[in-house]
């Protein structure tokens, strides 16, 4: 049963139908003023076919593919900013021409290439293309073009090289130092290009993008993996590309922020989610968000502490504080960090 009024009326399609994958629109108007039986919803696409193209050649697969050809290479997103819907459709591993079917509706669509580390040589992340697909009928043979330059450079904390910590040590192929990310909006869900920093390697970064205004962010996951500040720490100063670029330089410079929680003024009680007092579990997380670049670096709070203290390390700026607790109300607090603090 719906309310009187004018909706918009969507599809949600996966691979086990016939339906396109993803979210599209079959009514863009539909007026409800009354009961209404045996309605039919008559969704109209057309075929589109073609071929993804990195710099005016066929993307080369990645040792990640071998084996597999099943297994995806990239996925293509056709995102119609109109209707706010989207469509994917996969590249197989075993495609050798990264080639697509796929059937739309007619209409504008920017169309973004997501791909992971070792699939394929398209850049690793979210890559958007320059130019919009619009379709009016159906098509045969659609060239996607994505063309990027290089980008290198190196990152130090501090002024010094950052330090990998224990798990990379005893991992030294498999699990990331950390990342170097270049984005446009949020690093999450924006348009973004990565580099994973190798717990075998230095702090060196080395990438492929289109040119563009960026936002660069170094990415820490961790002190048992490197000293990066955990979380994501974006640089106030855009980063505009319009040709191959290499040394580039990113000092990220930190401020050690220390202090306590309490709760009404008394330290907070252990809740039976910390388990046994030395066991290490996590009390809670305090979240710093910078209310301008949009960093957003954590520092946790331990069950073995007693005093329910944490260490962050932030960069300088005006941060929104929240605790995430575990049995700790959450709470949110304004931070100024202008230099070293203390409790």
């Amino acid at each position: 049963a719906l309310p009187a009024g004018t909706y918009q009326v969507t599809v949600t399609g996966d691979e086990n139908t016939k339906l396109p994958v993803g979210i599209v629109e079959a009514l863009s108007a539909f007026e409800v003023t009354a009961p209404r039986d045996y309605l039919i919803i008559n969704l109209k696409t057309v075929a589109i076919n073609g071929a993804l193209k990195l710099n005016g050649q066929t993307p080369i697969a990645g040792n990640e593919c071998l084996g597999l050809s099943e297994a995806t290479a990239t996925t293509l997103f056709f995102k119609n900013e109109q209707t706010k819907t989207s469509v994917h459709t996969r590249i197989l591993c075993g495609s050798e021409n990264f080639t697509f079917n796929l059937a739309l509706p007619v209409g504008t669509y920017q169309v973004a290439v997501a791909s992971e580390e070792g699939r394929s040589n398209l850049p690793h992340g979210n890559a958007t293309l320059a130019q919009p697909l619009i379709i009016t009928a159906p098509q045969d043979n659609v060239v996607l073009a994505l063309s990027t330059v290089g980008i290198s450079g190196h990152v130090t904390l501090n002024g010094q090289e950052p330090v990998i910590g224990v798990s990379c040590v005893n991992d030294s192929t498999f699990m990331p130092s950390g990342y170097w990310v270049l984005h446009k909006g949020p690093v999450e869900t924006g348009t973004a290009y990565i580099h994973r920093f190798s717990c075998d390697a230095d702090f060196s970064f080395s990438l492929a993008a289109p040119p563009g205004t960026y936002q660069v962010s170094i990415v820490g996951v961790g002190s048992h993996l490197s000293n990066l500040p955990e979380g994501t720490a974006t640089f106030a100063s855009p980063l505009v590309v319009n040709q191959a670029t290499s040394q580039l330089a990113y000092n990220l410079k930190t401020f050690a922020v220390r202090g306590k929680v309490t709760l009404n003024g008394q330290a907070p009680a252990r809740g039976a989610g910390c388990g046994q007092p030395t066991s290490g579990n996590g009390a809670g997380v305090f979240v710093f968000q910078d209310t301008q670049t949009g960093s957003k670096l954590n520092a946790h709070v331990l069950c073995d502490d007693a005093n329910f203290s944490f260490d962050a390390q932030l960069p300088a700026g005006i941060y929104r504080v929240s605790l995430e607790g575990h049995g700790i109300d959450p709470r949110d607090y304004t931070l100024v960090c202008y230099g070293a603090a203390g409790p």
